[in-house]
């Protein structure tokens, strides 16, 4: 059985706001970019460890031309999220 106590994990109001930071958002994401337009299209392997329920910045990497993204969350309510924003995705 799985034990959630060993988790610290933010609640929705965290994530949103951590979301919502524009600066903060913009300044990973456009580093990101940077380091990823080093390497020739399609060929990067990116992985997001911590990626929250929103999928952030693995999102913004598969955008940016990674090959390859892997999403890594250990909470397991941020992990449900990030599979039901993933199916969200997929089904677009």
């Amino acid at each position: 059985s799985e034990n959630n106590d060993q988790w610290i994990e933010f609640d929705e109001r965290h994530y949103r706001s951590m979301y919502a930071d524009m600066s903060r958002t913009e300044m990973f994401t456009q580093t990101l970019e940077k380091k990823l337009a080093k390497f020739p299209p399609k060929t990067a392997v990116v992985c997001d460890l911590g990626t929250g329920p929103y999928l952030l910045f693995a999102k913004a990497a598969a955008a940016a031309g990674a090959r390859k993204v892997y999403a890594i969350e250990a909470v397991p309510g941020s992990q449900n999220k990030a599979r039901e924003e993933l199916a969200q995705l997929e089904a677009a």
